[in-house]
Parts: C-alpha cells; structure tokens; sequence
C-alpha cells in the first residue's frame, strides 16, 4: 500500500488534513463501510424505482384494453398483478428494509391493489 505512505508533497492537489485521514485504517473502514451502504442503499432505490415503474405500465395496459371493451382479457390481468408482492421501498435509516428489497418477499401492495379496485369500479 504504497500510497497510503506517500508524502503531502507527493499530492499537492490532496489536502494534507485528508492524507492524514488515509493513515488510519479505521477511519478507511469506516468511510469505505459508509460508502458500501450507501451504494447498496442506491441500488435497492433503483430496483424498487423500477418495479413500480413495471406496475404502472401495466395498469395502464389494463386501463387501455377495458376502454377498448376487453374486458375478459383485462379482469384476468387485474387479478393476476392484485397478487404480485411488492415490498415496501428503502428507508436510508433502516438496513433491514435495504437488505428486504433484494431477499424479502412481501406482501401485496395495497395502493396498487386499491388502485386496480379502482379502475373495475370505474368500468363497471
């Protein structure tokens, strides 16, 4: 690990209080640990993004094939996507619910599930 023993005057861009920092192996864990978080903190934000992102197209798919009087193939779809889990959505505070994203399987959502209930009422 030869740049942890490089010289300030090696760095002039690096401030010498920063290099000072790097000496000390806890406190590179420590920021490295908090970075690791907060990349897995990211990526559990994206993959939760996109499932909901999934589930509105759908509901817009069911929505457009009951205007077109689809009815049968749109009332199976309704019930197949009221069933899908989907788990709550990270909290930056809380690791447990980071680590949910990626290995829980949760229960159903019930925003989406009311918000299908919605749309059978309004084409009933």
């Amino acid at each position: 690990m030869g740049f942890l023993k490089a010289s300030p005057s090696d760095h002039k861009h690096v401030p010498r209080a920063f290099l000072s920092l790097l000496k000390r192996p806890l406190v590179v864990f420590i920021l490295g640990g908090l970075g690791a978080y907060l990349l897995l903190f990211g990526i559990a934000l994206k993959i939760q993004e996109n499932r909901m992102n999934l589930f509105e197209k759908k509901t817009k798919a069911i929505y457009a094939q009951l205007s077109k009087k689809n009815e049968e193939r749109a009332l199976k779809k309704i019930h197949r996507e009221q069933t899908i889990p989907r788990p709550e959505g990270p909290k930056l505070l809380d690791p447990l619910s980071i680590l949910c994203v990626f290995f829980c399987v949760q229960g159903i959502d019930s925003e989406a599930t009311k918000t299908l209930k919605d749309i059978i009422v309004l084409f009933k």
